[in-house]
């Protein structure tokens, strides 16, 4: 297991967060996302502004409808680069979860995190699971992130301990 938490977003004053298994802490996905961020110019900040307003919220046990099972298949985002690698291993052992992807969470299992960032610029990416419940769950819930584009800020807090935000203003 590792050290799980949220991806999410300040969209309108509301708050979206899309779960992510590991590597939550700031070095890991905290890192990444800042990394992502220092890259964007000025117009894409406004362009995932818009892309981030589009996004449909789901429940990640829904079942996705087949259209979009084959648009996110297709583009890779229901395994990840350690379940492609082992596929055949685990498929000649008679095991189907790397094939399982009827269900949301299942079907984007590999847009955690940061790589979610890059899947929406690239205009890839208009699906992500709701989890912000997740957040309430002090224990399990380690690390969150909330940016907010039109703020051009980034929220960050540890097992609901404590918020810092940052200011991103400055670097576009």
């Amino acid at each position: 297991m590792g050290t799980r938490g949220l991806l999410g977003f300040i969209i309108v004053g509301q708050r979206y967060a899309s779960y992510n298994q590991s590597d939550c802490y700031p070095e890991g996905l905290g890192k990444d996302i800042m990394n992502f961020l220092l890259k964007l110019t000025h117009e894409d900040w406004g362009k995932m502004l818009e892309l981030v307003k589009e996004i449909k919220w789901v429940d990640q046990k829904a079942e996705a409808p087949v259209e979009l099972q084959d648009k996110y298949m297709k583009l890779g985002y229901h395994l990840t680069a350690e379940m492609a690698e082992s596929r055949e291993e685990y498929m000649k052992e008679g095991y189907s979860v790397y094939d399982e992807t009827s269900d949301w969470y299942s079907l984007l299992r590999a847009v955690q995190g940061s790589r979610a960032l890059e899947e929406i610029l690239k205009g890839d990416l208009k699906h992500m699971t709701q989890n912000v419940e997740f957040l309430e769950d002090g224990v399990c819930c380690e690390w969150a992130y909330f940016i907010n584009f039109e703020k051009k800020a980034l929220r960050l807090g540890q097992m609901d301990s404590f918020w810092t935000k940052f200011g991103l203003s400055g670097s576009v």
